[in-house]
């Protein structure tokens, strides 16, 4: 477990590595939570001081032009509804007046009932690209010492090339058009479209840019070496599986010696009780105790494991989640007389969807538990459902310690745990801040929605989540 947790600081460590020098930065939007992620590199792209977070969107208006922003619009809107990918250019104008060229890919990520739950992308600086690429619309302005191969071709074969293309492509002027690029030009030539080709050259990856110029019979090639970019993608693949995969290996690893801690304590107990004080008998019942909660962080930490498969796909059955929603209040009882809260429901009788039934639980015992934590004594929690066309949304209401802005954009993440020691409100229930993780792949499993509202510290707050009727 230790190794595997160095090798994900390693792996961490040089995925950062690679974007810096790639100038490439990852981003991601939730569609449910609403929340922008920006790795460090767009930050360093923007130049914007990480603590302020991701600009809001009317914010980020401000550094396109409107045709930009049009264009993103009918992206994003694209993307939403129908899934598509987008490869394209766009220029920034970053609020110290500089502006920046930047290259970006985006593409939606869909749970398995087909819906998108999330856009993400890249983002890389190519101002010098972009540079470098007006320098050959014209033949006096290609220096031959220019680092980037650079080719002028039109329909019978080469007109122009330097010497970094001619050391790649191994050609000379008189050549024929490289093979690589045959096709690609006669597309370009055809469409009169700007495309892209990327080619293995010397273990090498490197992109072409192939520019139709404007009322002539020739194309410009422009290529650049991207290796590093795609090594930044395979390693934010690589990352993410062995994240899971030590989630995994790491759970299984405590589970051996946790199983043997509790089963000595409880036969010691059960053979020895009437010859052990009451002060070791007690402490026994602790070991016990602590035992039992880890057991619940292990498996949190497998469930987390599980829930990451890309093949996930609940068994669902026509169940009614009224009757399973007064099951958890049933099960959580003692736990809210314990903390003096009492609950409400104000729930559809037969109310019935198609869901996992022990998966659906967990997420209405998280959330139920959670509240119950953190209303203070003589608190009110109140459970409400809510029939719309095509789906069934289920909340759960309290008036406990509430939520900071800042503290609403991590609940859902992995780990996202916030520490609310010393506030008097903590039962001691230790947890690893994967409850609402777990609840919110769950949901989105289903191909439901999750999502909470809070005005502020001290104000309570109400979680809610959908599920297809």
């Amino acid at each position: 477990a230790k190794k595997s947790e160095e090798a994900l600081k390693e792996n961490e460590r040089r995925l950062k590595e690679a974007q810096a020098l790639g100038k490439i930065g990852y981003w991601e939007f939730d569609i449910i939570s609403q929340q922008i992620t920006w790795s460090d590199q767009v930050y360093a792209i923007y130049n914007r001081d990480p603590s302020l977070g991701p600009p809001s969107v009317e914010e980020e208006a401000n550094y396109y032009t409107p045709d930009t922003n049009e264009r993103l619009k009918e992206y994003t809107r694209r993307a939403l509804e129908f899934g598509e990918e987008f490869d394209y250019d766009l220029e920034v104008t970053l609020p110290n007046g500089v502006d920046v060229q930047l290259a970006a890919l985006m593409r939606s990520i869909k749970n398995k009932k087909g819906q998108v739950i999330k856009l993400v992308g890249t983002v890389q600086d190519i101002t010098e690209r972009k540079e470098k690429e007006k320098e050959i619309f014209n033949l006096a302005q290609f220096p031959s010492e220019n680092p980037y191969p650079i080719l002028r071709v039109n329909r019978d074969g080469i007109m122009y090339i330097n010497d970094a293309g001619q050391k790649l492509l191994n050609v000379v002027d008189s050549d024929q058009i490289p093979e690589i690029f045959q096709e690609s030009v006669k597309n370009t030539f055809e469409s009169n479209q700007i495309s892209e080709s990327e080619v293995e050259l010397d273990n090498r990856v490197y992109s072409f840019i192939i520019t139709p110029i404007k009322d002539t019979d020739y194309v410009n090639i422009y290529g650049m070496d991207i290796t590093e970019r795609k090594q930044v993608e395979d390693k934010l693949r690589e990352v993410n599986k062995l994240k899971s995969e030590f989630l995994r290996r790491a759970s299984h690893e405590l589970k051996t010696p946790l199983i043997s801690i509790k089963g000595y304590s409880e036969l010691i107990l059960t053979l020895h009780e009437d010859q052990l004080d009451s002060g070791i008998i007690s402490k026994l019942r602790e070991i016990n105790d602590g035992c039992e909660r880890l057991q619940v962080i292990i498996n949190n930490l497998l469930k987390t494991s599980k829930l990451e498969s890309p093949d996930l796909k609940p068994s669902v059955l026509k169940e009614d989640l009224s009757f399973l929603i007064r099951f958890c209040v049933q099960e959580l009882e003692f736990l809210a007389e314990t903390r003096n809260v009492s609950i409400k429901l104000d729930i559809h009788d037969q109310l019935y969807a198609n869901i996992e039934k022990e998966e659906i639980h967990d997420v209405i015992s998280n959330l139920l538990s959670n509240a119950i934590k953190y209303t203070p004594p003589m608190g009110k929690i109140k459970i409400k459902t809510k029939i719309k066309e095509d789906s069934v949304v289920i909340s759960v209401k309290d008036n406990g310690i509430g939520f900071t802005e800042e503290q609403k954009k991590k609940i859902f993440q992995q780990f996202g745990k916030i520490e609310r020691y010393g506030q008097g409100l903590d039962l001691g229930i230790d947890g690893t801040g994967l409850g609402l993780y777990i609840s919110k792949r769950i949901v989105e499993s289903h191909g439901g929605k999750i999502w909470m509202e809070s005005e502020g510290k001290q104000k309570g707050s109400t979680f809610y989540f959908s599920l297809p009727k």
